[in-house]
């Protein structure tokens, strides 16, 4: 198997002599291109799909065809289940093979709409339907649409996340799908960033079809999920990463990654002048995929020591610096959506302006820009998933390589599962399988 590359960038190539440096670090996990006579692992997948009655008409049918999208593109080699909820939960097709399967087709054109939603209880019947045969596959993953609020059976948006991080763990993941103004895109987002999954949301019914494809395109091109990262500081560092990875027995768990390209983490190593001075390797770290029998090393090495004035004149990585900036948008676009959920548009206001004083490039000014309409508007639940959206795809999502912010790549270029949206909510183009098929 081809090996993955770790690359560790510094901001800065040096250290403070005789002081404490607060050191950021850019970490990329470098996925192998794809070998020609690569054949996709089988996939065993779940389709959880909210049929309460907000989803009536066009809403249901979109949910539909996004789901039979889906099973057209598995073969006899994968697997599929499809299950409803409102209150009440049906596996209305058990899991089976993919390819043929008139059975799924027939229970997909049944689902009609009506009653509440109880969303956990929705997932939690996905997931048993993988559990049966997860170690028949490579990849376990529920696909789990709303469009609406929890308002029956399990509510407590912690309480769901440990059962989603607990059967992460082993081995069966969840990618959440939000669609328009109402979904609750606290859990959903939690879920599937403790799910190991994808977070997806479609502003207008014409938009959920793109979150699907994009989905599958990564499927298909898909390296390793959950890779492990283990981060070994020496004495006297200590280490923050800026990125809300799930831990596991001391690791961070990696998001999805596809041939060919890059996983980004932020570190930020606080170096004490005594781990300076030592002049030894700073951090080891150790990158794992039991499954794949993958163990990959690399360290970082003490760097040169000077004083402050020559510090403060050392020109920081551009990579580095605009990758970390973004990263702290993120957090100020978590804050503005807190705050537009409560109705303090003056501290999103001000929140805004903190973000636009930042060291960004124009396709991050246009993200902004983008919330800030949304902000004036006082469309507040837009507000508020846009900005989540948007921030989750910053910590977790995957870049082409070290030119990411400083080298323009045109969509047509990128998968789908790469390109950049100013918003997320919106497809970029046509909507119809004839456009979009990987």
């Amino acid at each position: 198997m081809t090996r993955p590359t770790i690359t560790i960038t510094p901001e800065r190539p040096a250290l403070l002599e005789g002081y404490g440096t607060e050191l950021k670090l850019l970490i990329q996990v470098k996925a192998p291109e794809r070998p020609q006579d690569h054949q996709r692992p089988p996939m065993n997948l779940a389709l959880v799909i909210d049929r309460s009655g907000s989803m009536k008409g066009s809403p249901l049918e979109e949910a539909k065809r996004c789901a039979q999208f889906v099973h057209e593109q598995l073969s006899h080699q994968d697997q599929i289940s499809l299950i409803t909820y409102n209150d009440r939960v049906e596996v209305l097709a058990a899991a089976e093979p993919a390819q043929p399967n008139q059975g799924f087709a027939q229970a997909l054109a049944s689902i009609e709409a009506t009653g509440a939603t109880n969303l956990f209880k929705g997932w939690r019947y996905g997931a048993e339907q993988l559990e049966r045969d997860r170690r028949d596959f490579m990849l376990n993953r529920v696909f789990l649409l709303s469009d609406g609020c929890l308002n029956r059976g399990l509510r407590d948006r912690e309480e769901i996340a440990a059962y989603v991080t607990r059967l992460s763990r082993a081995g069966i993941t969840t990618s959440t799908y939000g669609l328009s103004e109402h979904f609750d895109e606290l859990v959903m987002r939690l879920m599937a960033e403790r799910g190991g999954g994808q977070f997806r949301y479609g502003e207008r019914v014409e938009d959920l079809f793109e979150a699907f494809v994009e989905e599958l395109d990564l499927l298909n091109e898909l390296y390793a999920s959950q890779l492990l990262l283990k981060l070994h500081p020496a004495e006297g560092v200590k280490l923050s990463c800026h990125n809300h990875f799930l831990e596991h027995e001391g690791a961070l768990v990696l998001p999805d990654l596809a041939y060919g390209a890059e996983l980004w983490a932020g570190l930020t190593l606080s170096v004490s002048p005594e781990a300076a001075q030592r002049g030894t390797p700073l951090l080891h770290l150790e990158l794992s995929h039991p499954e794949l029998k993958l163990h990959e090393e690399a360290r970082f090495d003490a760097l040169p020591l000077v004083p402050p004035a020559a510090y403060g004149v050392i020109t920081a990585d551009e990579a580095v610096a605009l990758y970390f900036a973004e990263l702290l948008v993120s957090s100020l676009k978590e804050q503005a959506a807190r705050a537009s959920r409560v109705g303090d548009w003056p501290r999103v206001e001000a929140l805004l302006k903190e973000m636009r004083a930042l060291p960004l490039n124009a396709r991050q000014r246009e993200e902004i820009e983008v919330i800030a309409e949304l902000a004036l508007r006082r469309q507040g639940q837009l507000f508020a998933k846009e900005t989540m959206s948007s921030s989750s795809k910053a910590r977790r999502s995957m870049k082409l390589n070290a030119l990411h912010y400083t080298q323009a790549h045109p969509a047509q270029e990128l998968p789908s599962y790469m390109r950049h949206k100013a918003r997320w909510g919106r497809a970029l183009g046509g909507s119809g399988p004839q456009d979009s098929k990987p």
